[in-house]
């Protein structure tokens, strides 16, 4: 189960390690099951900081499961997240995607 307080340390990580730059996320989630609470899914779509300041650039996310794929098409249609979301089968696919976000 992922939480609020984790998923805050992950934006904390993201932002020391882009020296508060632009932010483009790759998740693969392969060969895991990965449940998100409301209000970490909440403050991940909307409220964190690199959210809000448009840091975050593009989050392409690998799935290689029905029910996590399930997971986050309901994360995206549900809590629409304020920047672009993609969901792949592979990394390169989505490694690809955000390399043409980055051009």
């Amino acid at each position: 189960m992922v939480e609020l307080e984790d998923v805050k340390q992950v934006e904390r990580a993201f932002i020391e390690l882009s020296s508060n730059g632009d932010i483009y996320c790759l998740m693969d989630t392969s060969g895991r099951f990965n449940n998100y609470t409301n209000e970490a899914q909440k403050f991940l779509s909307n409220e964190a900081s690199i959210v809000q300041n448009k840091k975050i650039k593009g989050s392409a996310v690998v799935i290689d499961s029905l029910p996590n794929r399930l997971l986050a098409k309901f994360f995206s249609k549900f809590f629409k997240p304020k920047f672009p979301m993609r969901i792949f089968s592979t990394q390169e696919e989505g490694l690809a995607w955000l390399n043409e976000l980055m051009q």
